[in-house]
C-alpha cells in the first residue's frame, strides 16, 4: 500500500448514502490494482527492458542450468576418529556444516525470518517490485541506502552463484535466476535452501550451525525469543553479533518481533513474553569442534581425499570420512611424546631442530591408530612419522635375525662376539664395526646378542646369510626404502621412515601376515552412500613360526636387554632399540599382540643429541609410557603359539638344554622338529660348536619359505654374502694356535682378518679370554651402530 494513501484518510469525492462505499471500493480496487498488477507489470518490463539492451541471451547463457539450479550447495567434509568422534571439518569459504530438514525448523523461526527479510515472500514471483519501489523510496527520502529491495529468492541466488559485485549486469542476473528459481521449486524448497546457506558471522553458515554456535542447541529447539535474535543477525552479522559489545542485538530481536506482531503472525502477548525472556548464549562455543585434533595424521588425510576427489568435493561436498584413528589412542601417544624426558627443559623455540616422530597401529588389519609427526605442527608441518628417512641403527637388526633363521639357524645357535674386520680395497682401509664400549662377550646365543644388540655378532650373521637375503626380507617386511649393499646394513646404514619400521614390525606380532597401513576406513556422501570402503590389505610376509621366534627373541630385549624401559608389568611387550652413530637419533620399536609403536628422536639438522641418548635411554622410556596407558584395565593377551612350535629353556652359553652347572637360562621358541635334545656340556665335560665351526653346506634354509634370489640392483659385481669392504677370510684360514684350548682356538678363529693387519692382536686374544671367564653382567644401554669409512 503506497504510504499516506490508507483508508482512514481519504475524503470522498460525492456526497450520498451510497457514494461513500462505493468510493472507498473503487478506491481500494485501483490502490490493489495499480500495486499487484500495474507496478509489478511496470517494473518487470523495466527489468526485461535492460535486459534485452544488455542481451537477454547472453545473459541466460552465463546463467546456472536447471541442473546446476537444484544441486546442493557446498558442505563441509567431516573427518571423524574409528568411533565417530568429529576430529575436524574440510570446508571453503562458503561450505555449510549440514542441511536441516524444513521440518526440524519451528514454524515461529520460519516466519521471523520471513517477517525481517522478505514479508511478502509467499506472495511474489522471486522479484518484488512493490519492495524495490518501497525500498526505493526509503533510501530516496534518507539519502542514502537504508534498506535493500532483494527477496529471500535473489538472496538465495546471489550467495550461491552470483558475487556482490555492484553493476547492472550482475543485479539483471540476479533477477533472472531468482525468477527461473521460483519455477523450479515450491516456496517451502526455497525458504529451506535459504535457512541452510545464510551466513550468520565467525565463519558460520546455516541456522543449525549458528543455533549450535551462538545458543548452543539444535534448531527445533529455539524458542520465539532465540528465533528473534538470529533472524536479526542476517542483515549485518558483525554488527548484530549478541557476543559483540552493546546491545544492538536486542534492539534488532524487538525489531523483528515488531514485525512479526505487525504481520499478524504471532500475539501481542507472545511478542511481551518474548521480549522479556532472558536469552542464554553459549559463549563456550565459539572454538569450533574438532579443531587442531591430531594435526599430523589429518593433514594427510586431507591429501589423500584431495588426491581422490578434487578440492572442490574434497573440500564442499559434503562427505563424511570415518578414519583409522582412535582418538583416545592419540591422545595418549601425544602425552608420552610430549613429556618425554629429552625434551623437559628444551622447548621447541629454544631448541627448534631436537624433533621426533611416533606412530601406532593396530598390527591386524593395519589400521593408524596414532600419529605425531613433530613436536607442534603450528611451527613445523613436515611429517616426519612418514616423510622423514632416518638411519634406524640396531632396530634394522631383527631382520638379519630373521634372514638368519631362514638360512637354517635357531635363536640358540652360538656364534662368537668378537672383534672381526674388513678389507676396503677401495679406500686400502679396514672396517671394524665395535661393540658399545669395545666390549666382547665370546660365545654368545643369537638370542643373547640380539637382545643386548651386540654389533659384531649382527655383522658376521649378515656376512653369513648373506646381503640380498637379508633385503629380500627387510622387503617382505613392508622396507621399501633404498638399502645399503654392504655389511653396514646389518647396523642401520640406510636410511627408512619410522612408518616402515613399524608396519614391518607388525609382522612379527600380526603371525608372519603384514597389513598394510589403512588410514581411512571409509567415505561416505552427504546422504550416507558409501563411496568408498577400504578393506583389509593383508600379504604372506614369513611364516608363523619364524615370526613367533623373532617375537620371542624381540621379548628378550624388553625383559632382559636394552629395551627395558618399555617394559609393562602383567603385560608381555618385544621390541627393539636403536642408536646412530654419534648419538643422532634413538629408536624404539615396541609391540604387543594388540598394537606396534614405534618412535624416534633427534634433530633436524642430524646433530648429535649428546650425553646418554641411546634407543634404551631416550625412545623405549616413550613407547613405555604409550603401552602402559594403552594397556592399563586390559587383561594380558599372550602372543599366539604355533602348534609347531615348542617353548624350551636353554643354557645361554651353551644353547643346549641347561645343567644343574648352567647359571644363566634364556626361554627360546623352536621348530619342534628342531628343537634341541642334549644337555649342556660346557658347564660338565665338553664345549661348544660356534657358528664359526659350522661347515656351510650343514645350514639348511627352514623349507616353509623360498625367498626371492635377489630383491633390488646392486651396483657392481659383488656377491650377496660380501659386502662393500673386501672378502673376509673364511674360519678356519688361519693356522691352530698353540695352546688356550676350544674357547681360544675359536677366539683366534673368528679373529683371523683383525690378527691379519694387526700384528698384536694375539696376545690381547688372551687377556679376553681371561675377561670372558669372569663374566660381567651387560650394560643397560643400546650399542650405537659403527659406521663404515667413507
Amino acid at each position: 500500500m503506497i504510504e499516506g494513501l490508507s483508508a482512514g484518510r481519504f475524503r470522498p469525492l460525492v456526497r450520498g448514502e451510497f457514494s461513500i462505499p462505493m468510493a472507498q471500493f473503487l478506491w481500494q480496487f485501483i490502490q490493489s490494482f495499480v500495486q499487484s498488477v500495474v507496478m509489478p507489470m511496470a517494473v518487470l518490463a523495466f527489468v526485461h527492458l535492460l535486459c534485452a539492451i544488455h542481451g537477454k541471451d547472453r545473459l541466460e547463457r552465463s546463467l546456472p542450468t536447471q541442473v546446476e539450479l537444484a544441486r546442493r550447495p557446498s558442505l563441509e567434509t567431516r573427518i571423524l576418529d574409528r568411533n565417530g568422534y568429529l576430529l575436524t571439518t574440510l570446508r571453503d569459504e562458503q561450505a555449510r556444516p549440514e542441511l536441516v530438514p524444513l521440518s526440524d525448523i519451528p514454524l515461529l523461526t520460519r516466519l521471523a525470518f520471513v517477517s525481517i527479510e522478505d514479508e511478502r515472500f509467499y506472495s511474489h514471483d522471486g522479484v518484488d517490485p512493490r519492495g524495490i519501489l518501497r525500498a526505493a523510496w526509503k533510501n530516496a527520502r534518507a539519502g542514502h541506502l537504508i534498506e535493500g529491495g532483494s527477496t529471500i529468492t535473489q538472496q538465495l541466488v546471489k550467495n550461491r552463484f552470483l558475487t556482490s559485485e555492484r553493476s547492472l549486469d550482475r543485479k539483471l542476473k540476479e533477477f533472472l535466476l531468482a525468477l527461473k528459481m521460483e519455477r523450479l521449486f515450491s516456496k517451502d524448497e526455497i525458504l529451506c535452501q535459504y535457512l541452510n546457506e545464510i551466513y550468520f558471522g565467525m565463519g558460520i553458515y546455516g541456522v543449525g550451525a549458528a543455533a549450535r554456535t551462538y545458543l548452543g542447541k539444535r534448531v527445533s529447539e529455539l524458542t520465539l525469543a532465540e528465533s528473534a535474535v538470529l533472524a536479526g543477525m542476517v542483515k549485518a552479522p558483525n554488527r548484530f553479533n549478541p557476543f559483540a559489545p552493546g546491545t544492538a542485538w536486542r534492539d534488532r530481536q524487538r525489531l523483528v518481533l515488531a514485525k512479526m506482531l505487525e504481520q499478524g503472525y504471532i500475539s501481542p502477548e507472545q511478542a511481551r513474553q518474548a521480549t522479556a525472556e532472558q536469552v542464554a548464549f553459549a559463549r563456550g562455543a565459539l572454538r569450533r569442534e574438532g579443531s587442531d585434533k591430531a594435526p599430523y595424521f589429518l593433514a594427510q588425510i586431507k591429501k589423500n581425499l584431495v588426491d581422490a576427489y578434487g578440492f572442490k568435493t574434497a573440500f564442499g561436498g559434503g562427505l563424511r570420512v570415518t578414519t583409522s584413528l582412535d582418538w583416545r589412542v592419540q591422545q595418549a601417544a601425544e602425552r608420552a611424546f610430549a613429556n618425554a624426558a629429552v625434551f623437559r627443559g628444551r622447548s621447541g623455540s629454544r631448541d627448534p631442530t631436537l624433533q621426533g616422530a611416533f606412530l601406532a597401529l593396530d598390527p591386524v588389519n593395519g589400521d593408524i591408530l596414532a600419529m605425531v609427526g613433530g613436536r607442534d605442527f603450528a611451527v613445523s608441518q613436515f611429517n616426519r612419522a612418514i616423510q622423514a628417512r632416518r638411519q634406524p641403527g640396531s632396530s634394522f637388526k631383527p631382520f638379519v635375525y630373521c634372514s638368519a633363521l631362514f638360512g637354517g639357524l635357531d635363536p640358540n645357535t652360538i656364534i662368537d662376539d668378537e672383534p672381526v674386520s674388513y678389507a676396503d680395497t677401495t679406500h686400502e682401509q679396514f672396517w671394524e664395526p665395535r661393540n658399545f664400549g669395545d666390549q666382547y662377550h665370546g660365545p654368545t646365543t643369537l638370542a643373547e646378542a640380539l637382545a643386548r644388540s651386540y654389533n659384531a655378532v649382527a655383522v658376521k650373521l649378515l656376512d653369513r646369510v648373506g646381503i640380498l637375503d637379508t633385503v629380500a626380507v627387510a622387503r617382505r617386511l613392508g622396507i621399501v626404502s633404498p638399502l645399503h649393499d654392504g655389511l653396514a646394513l646389518a647396523l642401520g646404514a640406510s636410511e627408512v621412515t619410522l612408518m616402515e619400521m613399524v608396519n614391518a614390525y607388525s609382522v612379527f606380532a600380526n603371525r608372519g601376515m603384514r597389513a598394510v597401513p589403512r588410514p581411512i576406513l571409509k567415505v561416505e556422501d552427504y546422504d550416507g552412500k558409501l563411496l568408498q570402503v577400504c578393506g583389509v590389505d593383508q600379504r604372506d610376509a614369513i611364516d608363523e613360526v619364524t615370526a613367533f621366534t623373532m617375537t620371542q627373541m624381540l621379548r628378550g630385549v624388553v625383559e632382559r636387554g636394552t629395551g627395558r624401559a618399555a617394559l609393562v608389568p602383567g603385560h608381555v611387550v618385544a621390541g627393539k632399540t636403536g642408536t646412530t652413530n654419534g648419538l643422532v637419533d634413538a629408536w624404539f620399536i615396541g609391540f604387543t599382540p594388540r598394537i606396534v609403536a614405534g618412535c624416534y628422536v633427534g634433530h633436524d639438522d642430524r646433530k648429535g643429541l649428546g650425553g646418554n641418548a641411546t634407543g634404551g635411554h631416550v625412545a623405549a622410556p616413550i613407547v613405555g609410557a604409550f603401552l602402559k596407558e594403552f594397556l592399563a584395565g586390559r587383561a594380558p593377551d599372550p602372543f599366539p603359539q604355533p602348534v609347531s612350535v615348542k617353548m624350551l629353556s636353554v643354557c645361554g652359553q651353551s644353547g643346549m638344554l641347561p645343567c644343574d652347572g648352567c647359571e644363566e637360562t634364556w626361554e627360546m621358541a623352536f621348530e619342534k622338529s628342531r628343537a634341541p635334545s642334549e644337555i649342556c656340556t660346557t658347564h660338565g665335560d665338553g664345549g661348544y660348536t660356534s657358528l664359526a665351526d659350522e661347515p656351510s653346506g650343514e645350514l639348511t634354509q627352514r623349507p616353509w619359505l623360498e625367498l626371492p634370489g635377489g630383491a633390488e640392483e646392486m651396483d657392481g659385481s659383488r656377491q650377496a654374502s660380501r659386502g662393500p669392504y673386501g672378502t673376509p677370510q673364511e674360519p678356519g684360514d688361519t693356522e691352530e694356535p698353540a695352546g688356550g684350548g676350544q674357547m681360544e682356538a675359536d677366539y683366534e678363529r673368528s679373529l683371523a682378518p683383525w690378527v691379519a693387519h694387526d700384528p698384536g692382536a694375539g696376545g690381547r686374544v688372551r687377556t679376553r679370554i681371561r675377561s670372558l671367564m669372569g663374566r660381567r653382567d651387560e650394560e643397560d644401554a643400546d650399542p650405537p651402530a659403527a659406521q663404515p669409512p667413507p
